[in-house]
């Protein structure tokens, strides 16, 4: 299983990916540690749009959270 991570607006953001058996990417992705949602209502078809999919809704998510201390 492919796993990314970097930083994002001052968040940790990790995502998990894995491909199904009949060739769909799904994804997983925790912020800081804490969060953890799994992407598996949209099933993507290439490892690159499942990627930019996946970090576009983390983003989105970091962006809703206050920032570190």
């Amino acid at each position: 299983m492919p796993h990314v991570s970097y930083e994002y607006s001052g968040h940790n953001i990790d995502i998990d990916v894995d491909e199904d058996r009949n060739g769909r990417w799904h994804w997983s992705y925790r912020i800081d540690g804490e969060c953890y949602t799994v992407g598996r209502d949209r099933p993507l078809k290439s490892y690159d749009s499942m990627l930019g999919e996946a970090r576009r809704i983390a983003e989105q998510e970091a962006d809703r959270l206050p920032p570190l201390q």
